[in-house]
């Protein structure tokens, strides 16, 4: 019987196995390259989030007065405040 086996050239595993690793190592760095820009975006995010927060708590308690009575009054019933 004949042997329809193929055998493949060096040249041919080289070059497998030099796609294999460009392959692998393109993965690594872009997976490296995302995780990192990911956690900077949260980051960002977080802080911006803060100070529109804080923004809108001076914009609001500026203008809106509040009687001194009434101050401790919320002072009495939340200490923390």
């Amino acid at each position: 019987m004949k042997d329809n086996r193929r055998n493949i050239s060096i040249k041919g595993i080289i070059t497998i196995v030099f796609i294999l690793a460009m392959l692998i190592s393109t993965g690594g760095i872009g997976y490296l390259i995302f995780t990192s820009w990911l956690s900077s975006a949260e980051q960002t995010t977080k802080s911006i989030a803060g100070d529109i927060n804080e923004n809108i708590y001076n914009d609001s308690t500026a203008k809106t007065p509040i009687n001194p009575h009434f101050q401790e009054e919320i002072c009495f019933f939340m200490p923390n405040y």
